[in-house]
C-alpha cells in the first residue's frame, strides 16, 4: 500500500461504558492516515450502542458521518460453536453511562437493515486483504464471523484486539465477557496485535486536556 494511502480499519466496539471506546472511535475520525470502513456494536443493548456511534460519527464533518453502524451480538457465544450458530438480538445490561449522549434515532440517517456481522462479511467479500479489523470490546461479532462464514478469514491482513492481562492472574474484562470468542480468535492463526487492558493506564488524559475537551464547542466535544 503507498505511504499515503489511508489504511482502511473496521471498529468493533462495545461503545457506551468506559470512556476507552467512543475516544477510540473519535480518534480514528481524526486520523487522516486512517479510513473507517464500518462500526459494529456488541455485547448487551447494541442497537443502543450503535446510536451512540451513529451519534458520534454524524458530528463529524466529511465522510465519516456516512460510515454505517450496525448492531452485532448481544449475547456471549454458546459453549458449543458450530457454523450454524448464530448469537443474535440485544441482551439486558445495566444503563450506559453514555446513552444520554446520543441522539434519538429519528434524527439520525437510517441505520442498516443487517446485522453488524453480515455488514462485516460483506465489507471483506468487496474489499479482500485491505482491512484491519479493531476490536476494543468482547470479540463476540469477530468470532461469529469466522465461525459463520471462515473462507473470509483469507480476507483479513490483521486483528487488533484491546483485550487480555500479561502480566498478571486476572480475566480482563472483554477475555471475560466472551472467553470463547477470544479463544476463537487466537486459535484462527491471524495475525493478532493484542493491546493489553493496562495501555489505558499508560495512555491517560491530563485535567488540562479534559478542561480543554469540556470547553470545546464542537458537536464532538
Amino acid at each position: 500500500m503507498p505511504k499515503d494511502t489511508p489504511q482502511h480499519v473496521w471498529l468493533d466496539t462495545d461503545i457506551g461504558d468506559d470512556t476507552d471506546d467512543i475516544l477510540a472511535l473519535s480518534l480514528i475520525c481524526a486520523s487522516p492516515e486512517l479510513k473507517l470502513a464500518g462500526v459494529s456494536t456488541v455485547l448487551g443493548e447494541t442497537e443502543n450502542r450503535a446510536r451512540l456511534a451513529r451519534t458520534l460519527l454524524a458530528s463529524t464533518a466529511g465522510p465519516n458521518a456516512r460510515v454505517r453502524v450496525a448492531a452485532g451480538c448481544g449475547h456471549a457465544l454458546p459453549g458449543r460453536v458450530t457454523p450454524e450458530i448464530w448469537p443474535n438480538g440485544a441482551a439486558a445490561r445495566p444503563w450506559m453511562a453514555q446513552l444520554p449522549c446520543a441522539r434519538p434515532a429519528s434524527a439520525l440517517p437510517p441505520a442498516p437493515s443487517r446485522h453488524g456481522v453480515e455488514l462485516l462479511a460483506a465489507h471483506l467479500r468487496r474489499h479482500p486483504r485491505k482491512t484491519i479489523l479493531i476490536g476494543t470490546g468482547p470479540m463476540t461479532n469477530l468470532a461469529t464471523l469466522l465461525q459463520r462464514e471462515p473462507a473470509l478469514q483469507a480476507s483479513i491482513p490483521r486483528l487488533a484486539l484491546m483485550a487480555g492481562e500479561f502480566k498478571r492472574p486476572m480475566a480482563e474484562w472483554n477475555v471475560r465477557c466472551d472467553p470463547l470468542a477470544l479463544a476463537c480468535l487466537a486459535e484462527s492463526g491471524l495475525p493478532i496485535d493484542f493491546l493489553p487492558w493496562d495501555i489505558g493506564m499508560q495512555c491517560t488524559v491530563s485535567p488540562a486536556q479534559l478542561a480543554r475537551l469540556f470547553a470545546s464547542r464542537s458537536p464532538t466535544g
